[in-house]
């Protein structure tokens, strides 16, 4: 029986089946699943251990109902007997006892997947990669699950940073749950970024912006940040990188003709009054090594060179100054 993410949350199944290439909606579903029952004995296990789950299905207990909420996280991984173990296993749970098997990746591809979703006591769940609409969508209700506040640009700015990563989301919002006070007014983005993990967000929004209008102080903020505000690397490329992507969709935009090319770009924030002007800076010729030059700085910061990542960052700063776009960074 095939079932929605939110046909799952309401249903009351005694065998899940959640798979996908989304791990965070697999984990998230399973995790929630396994909370349900608190007063039976929980088992988070591995497709190697299935005989621990019989053996509690076969305990008498002398108080207190009998079974277990056991939780397989790697169905995937199962061997060739191990499948028809699994098979059984889900055609014989007892009552009031739960089954839930967890496999991220290509499943589809393999025997146990047919086998698993013709069981007609198996509930099944594919949770796919959300797209940029459907993660700010899920990021809005689970948002207003736990009464958070939040105005739609926060939404729309977290959900750009945080690119799809609902476990990610789902710390931040329980940290943010420690701000929601009832109040009718919602959280600022100010707040909101420093506990998204985001540090100095007005001086990179700065930095971004100098350097996207291709001015050569962009250097002296991006050693500022770097040396003393102490912000990573990383997020610095992650934020010129999602700059720079508004620019290419709001130039590819503005030449299909839009009405209005900074919102068909989902351009939020200060950034709707800066990307039009940004985007003037750069030939159309350029565009196209952009984000590749930028995924290139990426790799390297996150180990592909031996360079410090000051440098590396220096280098891309210096290139984007200076429109070289080559894949090769400046020695």
């Amino acid at each position: 029986m095939k079932l929605s993410a939110h046909q799952l949350a309401a249903s009351k199944l005694s065998a899940y089946y959640l798979h996908g290439e989304n791990r965070d909606g697999v984990e998230l579903s399973a995790n929630t699943l396994f909370a349900r029952a608190s007063e039976l004995p929980h088992l988070r296990l591995d497709v190697d251990r299935l005989a621990e789950i019989e053996q509690q299905w076969g305990n008498p207990t002398l108080f207190g109902p009998n079974g277990c909420v056991a939780l397989v996280r790697n169905a995937d991984a199962a061997r060739y007997k191990q499948v028809d173990h699994l098979l059984a296993m889900v055609e014989r749970v007892p009552p009031g006892s739960l089954l839930i098997l967890c496999a991220v990746g290509a499943m589809w591809k393999k025997a146990i997947h047919k086998k698993l979703i013709a069981i007609p006591a198996l509930a099944h769940c594919d949770f796919h990669t959300p797209t940029p609409g459907e993660f700010l969508r899920w990021l809005h209700d689970a948002a207003n699950t736990r009464e958070i506040n939040l105005s739609q640009e926060t939404l729309e700015l977290a959900s750009e940073r945080l690119c799809g990563l609902q476990q990610a989301a789902t710390q931040w919002l329980e940290r943010l749950s420690c701000y929601a006070d009832g109040d009718s007014a919602p959280i600022p983005w100010s707040v909101a970024a420093t506990l998204l993990g985001e540090q100095a967000p007005e001086a990179l929004e700065e930095w971004c912006h100098a350097l996207a209008m291709r001015e050569p102080r962009a250097l002296k903020l991006q050693r500022r940040l770097v040396r003393e505000q102490r912000v990573s690397e990383v997020q610095m490329v992650r934020w010129i990188g999602i700059r720079m992507q508004q620019i290419v969709l709001y130039r590819w935009h503005q030449s299909q003709r839009a009405a209005n090319p900074i919102a068909a770009a989902k351009v939020f924030g200060d950034a709707r009054k800066r990307v039009p002007k940004e985007a003037a800076q750069w030939p159309a010729e350029q565009l196209s090594g952009l984000l590749s030059r930028i995924r290139h700085a990426e790799q390297l910061l996150k180990g592909a060179s031996l360079q410090s990542k000051e440098v590396v960052l220096e280098h891309l700063t210096c290139d984007l100054l200076r429109g070289q776009l080559n894949t090769a960074p400046t020695i």
